[in-house]
C-alpha cells in the first residue's frame, strides 16, 4: 500500500495505516481501510467511535446488531428505582445485578451476620462466589424468597446527537470521502472541520450543519430496512456534504468545507446492520450531480439556523444540527 497522509497529517504528522473501520464495528459496519489514521489518531479517536454505539444502544439491541469482535449483541443495563442495576439482552430477559444490604449486626459467637436482598438467585449466586474470590468464609442461615411483581414499566431514556455525537458522525462522512476521493479528504480547506472533529471547539470554525428534505435520489429508500446510509456529495459552489441516516431513523446533515475537486458528484453507501460476514459495507452507487437542482442549501450568513424537526414513531425522525 502506498504511503498516504494520516487525515489529522496536521494534528500528527504521521502516515496512516492503521486498520480503521470506515463505519463503527459496533454499528454493524465490517469494510476496513488502512488508508484513513495512523496509529496515534486511532487512540483519541476511539473515544469518539463509542458515541454513537452508546447513543444507539437500544436499536443496536432491537435489532440483534452484532460487533465484529462479538457473538451477540450487546446487553444493555438501565437504573431502575424499584429494582437497582437491570441488565437486558436480545431476547428482552432482564438479569438485576444490584444487591441490596438491608441490615447487618454482631452475633453472639462475633460472626457479622448481613442480610441482603437479592433480585434473583442469579444474582446472589455471583454476589456470593465474589466474596468467596476475596477470601471471605461465607454460611448461608436461611432464605426467604418472596415473589415479585412490578407495577410500573420499565422506561429509560434514549437521546442522540449532540456535541460528541455530531464529531462522531462528521467522522464517518470524512472517512467515506477519503475512500473515494482521497485528495479533497486530505485538502486544506478542510481543516477547520478536521480541527472541530478533533477538539469540539466551536471557533475552530468552518463547521456548518444543513438540515431539510434533499429530493431523489438522496431520498431514496434503503435496500435495507433498517439499514444505515451515508450520501457524500461533492460540488464547486457547496464544497463536500454529506448525509448519514442511522437505521433509517435518526439522520444527520453536514457541510465539511468548501474543497474543489473539478466535478459534481455524488457516491451513496447503503449498509446492512446485520451482516456477519467481512465484506464491503454493502455497495456504493456513484453518479453526476448534473441535471439535479437545489441538490444541497446553500450555506450564507443570512440563511435561517435549521431547525430539530421529528416525527411521531418509531421510524422517520429527521434532525438537523447547526453549531
Amino acid at each position: 500500500m502506498p504511503n498516504v497522509d494520516c487525515l489529522f497529517h496536521f494534528h500528527c504528522g504521521q502516515t496512516a495505516g492503521s486498520n480503521e473501520h470506515v463505519f463503527p464495528a459496533a454499528l454493524g459496519g465490517r469494510r476496513t481501510d488502512r488508508r484513513l489514521l495512523c496509529e496515534d489518531c486511532q487512540g483519541w479517536t476511539s473515544e469518539l467511535d463509542e458515541v454513537l454505539p452508546v447513543q444507539l444502544r437500544y436499536l443496536n439491541l432491537h435489532l440483534g446488531v452484532v460487533g465484529d469482535h462479538s457473538t451477540r449483541p450487546a446487553r444493555i443495563s438501565i437504573e431502575d428505582d424499584d429494582s437497582g442495576l437491570l441488565l437486558v439482552d436480545e431476547k428482552m430477559n432482564i438479569e438485576a445485578r444490584g444487591k441490596s444490604l438491608v441490615a447487618e449486626h454482631m452475633d453472639e459467637t462475633g460472626r457479622l451476620v448481613r442480610r441482603y436482598n437479592f433480585s434473583s438467585k442469579k444474582e446472589e449466586r455471583r454476589v456470593l462466589d465474589e466474596l468467596r474470590a476475596q477470601g471471605v468464609t461465607v454460611d448461608v442461615l436461611n432464605r426467604t424468597v418472596t415473589p415479585g411483581l412490578r407495577t410500573r414499566p420499565l422506561t429509560s431514556n434514549l437521546e442522540f446527537g449532540g456535541t460528541k455525537g455530531m464529531r462522531a458522525t462528521a467522522r464517518i462522512a470524512l472517512n467515506f470521502l477519503a475512500t473515494r476521493e482521497p485528495e479533497a479528504a486530505r485538502a486544506t480547506a478542510l481543516e477547520p472541520f478536521k480541527r472541530w472533529i478533533l477538539s469540539g471547539d466551536p471557533e475552530a470554525g468552518g463547521f456548518v450543519n444543513f438540515a431539510g428534505v434533499l429530493p431523489p435520489p438522496f431520498r431514496a429508500a434503503n435496500q435495507f430496512e433498517f439499514g444505515h446510509r451515508v450520501m457524500i456529495g461533492l460540488d464547486s459552489a457547496d464544497g463536500a456534504f454529506a448525509r448519514i441516516s442511522f437505521f433509517d431513523t435518526f439522520e444527520l446533515a453536514i457541510r465539511l468545507g468548501p474543497v474543489a475537486t473539478g466535478h459534481r458528484r455524488y457516491y451513496i453507501w447503503d449498509l446492512d446492520p446485520l451482516a456477519r460476514r467481512a465484506q464491503p459495507d454493502v455497495d456504493r452507487i456513484e453518479r453526476s450531480l448534473d441535471g439535479i437542482v437545489d441538490h444541497s442549501p446553500r450555506a450564507s450568513a443570512n440563511s435561517p439556523r435549521p431547525r430539530a424537526r421529528s416525527t411521531i414513531g418509531y421510524r422517520g425522525a429527521l434532525i438537523g444540527y447547526s453549531v
